[in-house]
């Protein structure tokens, strides 16, 4: 693995993520512009200026840790910049995240997605995210697209201007102890992840369960972010588990789905793993039934509730009631209930 060296406020930072291969340590290969510690009103920037690695140069990650002593400030990374831009000035995307003066840990902030040409900045999206010291903020381009994450957590995926330049970091107003305690950049991924190798189904009229095993990215991959799902070709949706319920099935249908691993950077196991189901007819029995329903078959001379579908258990037993002035009464009783489950392809459900 490939670690990445950074030059900040005077102190070296050395740090990697496993698998992912990062930018060689090069601390010569950042162009500083205005302020490094980023506490002027105009602020500076940090701008990576060999080519990025990977398939495409133009395309890549840019992610920090923030370092939030105190409110107030804005951190910016830097996407297609020029190699002399900084906040206000030169050609660049920006991702900002900007803390007001009343902030407090966790509390939300604002965060643009700019772009600047020739010193004029427009505001492409804006919205709110929660920070805290210690997050990472990731950014990562394509010629087309952004892809914003905080702490994990996916803010937004936008479409963006086509521009040429280099990735980098910066800010302004930043106080005094804050700032970024680490910066990298790594190539955009494409190489797929794994691709899902077999479903458990169980299936009701109404229903479709799907569960898979999880799989994994390329061994130098961004790390697998989610699955998409699609149903006869239409997208239902993405889940970060190995998990999906269809809850708008019909009966005694048959349908089609498709399911593709996506990386953190977009990068899908295309064409997915395909597979064809059937709905019951209507009305069918749910033999997961559990607790004791109206619609059972039971069998018990005790008290005892057996049913004789799915072989779920329920009786109570007396134990003693507290007798109280006035005719109060307080009976106390052992109730049991078993559940039995059906186990479909190997899986419980």
């Amino acid at each position: 693995m490939r670690i990445l060296l950074l030059v900040l406020a005077g102190s070296v930072v050395a740090w990697g993520q496993a698998g992912y291969v990062w930018e060689p340590a090069n601390v010569a290969s950042w162009a500083n512009n205005g302020s490094a510690t980023f506490s002027g009103a105009t602020g500076g920037a940090a701008i990576w200026t060999p080519a990025v690695s990977g398939a495409s140069p133009k395309a890549y990650e840019v992610q920090s840790v923030l370092n939030v002593k105190s409110a107030g400030g804005t951190y910016i990374h830097f996407i297609h910049a020029d190699v002399g831009a900084r906040p206000g000035q030169g050609n660049y995307l920006s991702v900002e995240y900007t803390l007001p003066t009343y902030w407090q840990p966790e509390s939300a902030v604002a965060l643009s997605v700019n772009q600047c040409i020739n010193g004029t900045v427009t505001q492409l999206y804006s919205t709110w995210v929660r920070l805290r010291d210690g997050i990472t903020i990731r950014s990562i381009a394509s010629s087309s697209t952004l892809w914003v994450y905080a702490g994990g957590v996916p803010v937004v995926q936008i479409f963006i201007p086509y521009m040429t330049g280099q990735p980098g970091y910066g800010g302004y107003n930043v106080p005094s102890g804050s700032g970024f305690a680490g910066t990298k950049v790594g190539h955009f991924d494409v190489v797929q992840p794994d691709s899902v190798t077999r479903v458990a189904t169980t299936l009701l009229p109404n229903s479709v369960s799907l569960k898979w095993p999880g799989v994994n990215d390329d061994p130098v991959g961004t790390g697998l972010y989610e699955y998409l799902v699609f149903r006869n070709g239409t997208y239902l949706g993405a889940i970060p588990y190995p998990g999906y319920e269809d809850p708008t099935a019909q009966p005694s249908t048959a349908y089609n789905y498709n399911l593709m691993a996506q990386d953190y950077h977009g990068t899908n196991s295309n064409p997915g793993t395909s597979f064809t189901v059937t709905t019951p007819t209507a009305g069918a029995v749910d033999a997961r039934r559990v607790g004791v329903l109206s619609t059972g078959t039971y069998w018990g001379g005790g008290g005892e509730q057996l049913d004789m579908l799915s072989g779920n258990l329920n009786f109570t037993i007396p134990l003693v009631t507290g007798q109280g002035r006035n005719g109060i009464a307080a009976p106390a009783s052992l109730n049991y209930n078993s559940q039995n489950w059906r186990q479909d392809n190997g899986v419980n459900w």
